[in-house]
């Protein structure tokens, strides 16, 4: 009988242990959050291989940018409003703005595919900045 306790005991912990893994939005906060502090090492480390060239093209941007055109850049906010999975794909939709301006919402979404158990997001040219 103890046996019986125990392997259903493991079994339930296992089980809430998987519910528990690594959901699109958290990756996506993370890529977002990334982004706007110009921290493109970490934002690589979240994206897909294709992703990261054009994360480098787009560091080499922001490094040419002026100070006062990055801090413009920081003065933005974000909320996630929506997430739709599709087996391993899933898009993350989120609203964006201006400190200054946040009545001026505009909508954008990240693809991201899930890679080795892990949601990686998917920048592709024809999306970036949508």
């Amino acid at each position: 009988m103890k046996r019986l306790i125990l392997a259903i005991l493991v079994i339930v912990v296992l089980l809430a242990v998987s519910a528990c893994g690594k959901k699109p939005e958290t990756t996506a906060r993370a890529f977002l959050d990334a982004v706007a502090e110009h921290d493109f090492a970490k934002a690589k480390e979240l994206a897909t291989e294709d992703s990261q060239a054009l994360l480098s093209m787009a560091e080499s941007f922001v490094n040419e940018m002026s100070d006062e055109q990055k801090t413009e850049m920081e003065k933005k906010e974000y909320a996630i409003t929506k997430t739709e999975v599709d087996g391993d794909n899933a898009i993350v939709t989120f609203e964006e703005w201006e400190l200054s301006k946040p009545d001026q919402k505009k909508t954008n979404t990240l693809n991201l595919v899930k890679i080795d158990g892990d949601w990686k997001v998917k920048v592709e040219k024809g999306n970036a900045g949508k």
